[in-house]
């Protein structure tokens, strides 16, 4: 129990949602949704934030919302 508790798993994206993505085979890295096709998230290597198209589509976890922004 505890903080993770509070956060719902959704079915399909949705615009606000956080998305979790396996590297490495973990849930390592995260993004938030900005529409069914797009989401931001940080490069490390590139120092900033990006607006992706999805080509990470195959690593993802899951999307996320929680509780308290339903």
């Amino acid at each position: 129990h505890g903080e993770y508790d509070n956060w719902i798993k959704l079915e399909k994206p949705q615009p606000g949602a956080g998305i979790l993505f396996r590297c490495l085979n973990y849930p390592i890295h995260v993004g938030i949704c900005v529409n069914n096709r797009k989401f931001l998230h940080i490069e490390r290597s590139k120092n900033s934030v990006i607006v992706d198209n999805w080509k990470w589509r195959n690593r993802i976890e899951g999307y996320y919302i929680h509780h308290s922004l339903l």
